[in-house]
């Protein structure tokens, strides 16, 4: 069975972010990787903020991938990996293009969301705050390293929270799924 531990050449690599893109795995903590596997179909429609091994991971497994990335060396990366015929829209882009470009989303279409740019945790943060209402609802939003300054403090009210964290760096990822809006 190929799974993200039968495909990784080396543990502590995977855990440094090594051979990502070539094994087409997130570099998120392994039990969301695995949940992952389960909620995503062929008809999800993704949206991703931080590309690399996510964008080969959600590009074999949805019908459309848009993602946004601000780091040139991974975005050629990624763009190489892809094949020339791909459902992936790739966009290199610096913080102030992506969070312009977020308003332009139209609201409640995105199956996932995965937020997992860098190097500042407050840039995370600011598109943390702008892409709830492009969720659907039952969506998932998907935010690695959630317990870093600038991240811990994100609402969950609105979503049922699932937590994976690694063992080993005591840190991980968050699921947060978009509940349906209760009339009050």
């Amino acid at each position: 069975m190929r799974t993200i531990i039968t495909l990784l050449p080396s543990r502590i690599g995977y855990l440094r972010g090594k051979a990502t893109v070539e094994i087409g795995y997130p570099w998120l903590s392994y039990g969301a990787i695995i949940a992952l596997e389960q909620i995503v179909t062929p008809e999800f429609d993704i949206l991703e903020f931080g590309a690399g091994g996510s964008t080969i991971f959600f590009s074999r497994r949805c019908r459309s991938v848009k993602s946004f990335e601000s780091d040139k060396e991974w975005y050629d990366k990624v763009k190489k990996a892809l094949p020339e015929e791909s459902n992936v829209e790739l966009n290199y882009s610096n913080i102030h293009q992506t969070l312009a470009a977020i308003k332009e989303e139209p609201l409640e279409y995105y199956d996932i969301i995965l937020v997992d740019s860098g190097p500042h945790y407050r840039h995370r943060r600011a598109i943390l705050d702008l892409v709830p209402p492009l969720l659907k609802v039952g969506g998932h939003l998907v935010l690695d390293n959630y317990c870093q300054k600038h991240l811990i403090s994100f609402p969950t009210k609105g979503f049922e929270v699932y937590t994976f964290d690694d063992l080993y760096i005591k840190i991980g990822t968050r699921i947060y799924k978009k509940k349906e809006k209760k009339n009050e």
